[in-house]
């Protein structure tokens, strides 16, 4: 379903991460994680992606300033959506910063999917 789409995923919980990249590569998708928000400045130097996910709640840096990072650094190109049990304002927060879309934790996964099959055309 989402063969050749390449995904960074921005989570600190290790559990949680985990799952996510291991469901993500289980539909096809081409996955790189990141437990912090520095780690994840750090992927986005060394490779290109075609969507990324990441959480609000992150240990060092807030998951609003990596939105920014990534929206800057692919001059606006590679969508972010925020993944996050923060509240509506946090969410909302984020979405005005530039974050293309939020999911509100528990994550609907058959939505998300439909949101990543949406950028894999996008990305196409």
């Amino acid at each position: 379903m989402l063969d050749g789409l390449r995904i960074l995923v921005v989570e600190d919980v290790p559990a949680v991460r985990k799952l996510m990249v291991s469901l993500l590569a289980l539909e096809g998708a081409t996955v790189v994680e990141a437990c912090t928000g520095r780690e994840a400045c750090e992927r986005v130097r060394e490779a290109a992606f075609d969507v990324a996910l990441t959480d609000l709640g992150l240990p060092d840096i807030p998951g609003e300033a990596v939105v920014a990072y990534v929206r800057a650094s692919s001059g606006g190109r590679t969508p972010v959506a925020v993944l996050s049990g923060a509240n509506e304002a946090d969410l909302a927060r984020a979405l005005a910063l530039g974050a293309e879309r939020a999911f509100a934790k528990p994550i609907d996964w058959e939505e998300l999917l439909a949101y990543l099959t949406r950028q894999m055309a996008v990305a196409a």
